[in-house]
């Protein structure tokens, strides 16, 4: 009911062995659609049809590939209470013997994440 939300993405994760520009270089040159490399990682993200045949350029470097549902928006949660209920309710979403996974559109800083837990 709400799929509209979210957009298919193929998620390519990189552990660079030398140079993390050289992957960022290839990653563009084989049509990612964007970059992310702020981390130690560097996270490719690609259109879904195009997930494997840029991992396979990409080589060695690649530690995961995975097709994950992107958030078009995110809801900024500021209120630890409103935080602690949603972190209990994916939770419990997440116990359920028929649901396989459980993607959301929320985004809870690291300050509060730190408070709940």
């Amino acid at each position: 009911s709400v799929g509209y939300m979210f957009e298919q993405k193929g998620v390519i994760v990189c552990s660079p062995s030398s140079n993390k520009d050289d992957v960022v270089l290839a990653a563009i040159d084989a049509g990612a659609q964007d970059v992310d490399d702020t981390g130690d990682q560097v996270i490719v993200y690609t259109k879904q049809n195009e997930l494997e045949t840029i991992r396979e350029k990409l080589g060695e470097n690649v530690e995961s590939a995975d097709v994950e549902m992107s958030p078009s928006q995110t809801i900024t949660v500021d209120d630890p209470k409103k935080a602690q209920s949603l972190m209990r309710l994916i939770e419990a979403l997440d116990d359920l013997d028929d649901v396989i996974s459980v993607t959301a559109n929320y985004d809870i800083s690291e300050d509060i994440m730190n408070q709940l837990g």
